[in-house]
């Protein structure tokens, strides 16, 4: 996750889609099918100062699905 927290973040090559979707709905699903599943949704500057805040949501596998 520490790739997508840097995506959020900043403006380099890789995160040129999450800054162009400024406005625009971010489903973050984590750990799907398991016992920890969670869907998180938001902005992605929302999303980003959620997973600040809480260290423990960076961890596992993600799926990032931006709203078109």
């Amino acid at each position: 996750l520490k790739s997508l927290v840097e995506c959020l973040s900043t403006q380099s090559a890789n995160s040129t889609e999450l800054a162009y979707s400024a406005g625009r709905t971010v489903i973050l699903a984590r750990e799907l099918t398991k016992v920890h599943e969670e869907v998180l949704s938001g902005t992605a500057g929302e999303l980003l100062n959620l997973l600040e805040k809480n260290p423990e949501k960076q961890k596992g596998e993600f799926v990032v699905i931006i709203e078109p």
